[in-house]
């Protein structure tokens, strides 16, 4: 695996992506009261992935995060407590060669993760499912 260089990554596949934009939060800032749940996480990656499949035009690639149970003595009456890591990243990558109509001028891929702290550096775990993607199947082709 070839560790990103100023934005430039090397794929398993040995195709070479740079990324072109990264958007960070803290998943919990808006957060005033309570503990966040497995139901609240999971619908609040829903409304990210439809959000930014709006904006950018395409499904992005979501790398599943893990959610960590929340310590909570009894039961919770509004689910399971759990967190995701703290920071949100979406992410766009692209390459001037096409994923697989030769006739257009490059592809691009939205990737949307989580991880412990803001980038760079990117979370190991992040790093080695970006290298692993299967730019062919996933990207889209682009005509500049």
């Amino acid at each position: 695996m070839t560790r990103p260089s100023r934005g430039h990554f090397t794929l398993s596949s040995g195709r070479a992506v740079s990324l072109e934009s990264l958007r960070q939060w803290a998943v919990y800032g808006g957060l005033l009261e309570g503990l966040p749940t497995r139901q609240w996480n999971d619908a609040k990656l829903e409304r990210l992935v439809e959000n930014t499949r709006r904006q950018d035009g395409h499904d992005p690639v979501v790398i599943a995060p893990v959610q960590q149970p929340i310590p909570y003595e009894g039961r919770y009456p509004l689910g399971e407590p759990a967190a995701l890591p703290a920071i949100g990243c979406i992410a766009r990558f692209q390459c001037h060669e096409p994923a697989r109509d030769p006739t257009k001028d490059g592809s691009d891929l939205t990737v949307v993760w989580f991880q412990d702290d803001y980038a760079f550096p990117l979370s190991p775990e992040a790093e080695q499912a970006i290298v692993a993607i299967d730019w062919v199947a996933l990207a889209r082709d682009l005509e500049y």
